[in-house]
């Protein structure tokens, strides 16, 4: 039984999938197959960020009834920013959101890749996109904070692998660094996992499964949940307290 004096983090678990420049664009299907399996074999629920939505793979599971997984769609500067604009947004908003959704898709956020969205945030509520990703590392420090209208942005605490390391026996560590330090805060930490540093490293892929294996643990012994933007919106959401942000995107 779960000591009840024990706190409860949150980490929200994200992963960026490449695609393959070699067939247009295409989704890496074998790799996003491996990632779905190995977090799904953990019972383990993330959002998807796939630089192709119309071409991954996984839209049959992220379609499946009652699944706890999501789509979070790639916010760049060619659709997003002041020098896109409110008309460019609004119009590629819709059209990226209605292409996900018309396959029973759910479209949980906009990760931001090298763009600031802090403008025209009323029409992520229009098309009921309730979290922004931040494309910048916050460190574990920064929460996720409530923007306006009832947005909520989320920044990234830590990527794994990390660009620097020589191996996963640093990003490993860094991990568990990170869900200790949210256990003990009982905060939210946002693991992004980029599959692009991984491709075609089996070795790697048993490193990060040791990764989620450490999640699964510490869900189990109730300490923290592990969860998806979907999942952590639902959770603020219902949270009466939270620090309001005015503008928490410019420093993201």
């Amino acid at each position: 039984m779960t000591d009840p004096k024990l706190h409860r983090g949150t980490v929200v678990l994200s992963i960026d999938v490449p695609a393959e420049g070699a067939t247009g664009g295409r989704i890496n299907d074998t790799l996003a197959r491996k990632l779905f399996h190995m977090v799904e074999s953990r019972h383990l629920s993330a959002s998807w960020v796939p630089l192709c939505p119309q071409q991954f793979s996984l839209r049959d599971e992220l379609a499946a009834p009652n699944t706890q997984h999501d789509l979070a769609l790639v916010g760049d500067s060619s659709w997003i920013g002041k020098a896109a604009g409110r008309p460019r947004f609004a119009r590629e908003l819709a059209a990226r959101v209605q292409a996900v959704r018309s396959a029973n898709i759910n479209v949980a956020a906009i990760a931001l890749r090298d763009a600031q969205l802090d403008d025209h945030l009323d029409l992520l509520v229009k098309h009921r996109v309730g979290m922004i990703r931040g494309w910048r590392r916050g460190g574990a420090s920064l929460q996720p904070q409530s923007v306006r209208f009832g947005v909520w942005y989320s920044p990234v605490s830590v990527v794994l692998p990390q660009p620097n390391d020589w191996s996963w026996l640093g990003t490993s560590w860094s991990l568990r660094k990170t869900v200790r330090s949210v256990i003990q805060a009982a905060g939210v930490a946002h693991v992004v996992i980029d599959a692009a540093r991984i491709e075609g490293n089996n070795a790697a892929l048993g490193e990060l499964d040791l990764v989620l294996a450490h999640l699964q643990r510490q869900r189990d012994k109730g300490v923290l949940k592990v969860t998806s933007l979907s999942g952590l919106t639902r959770t603020l959401i219902r949270q009466p307290n939270v620090k309001k942000a005015t503008s928490i995107l410019h420093v993201a």
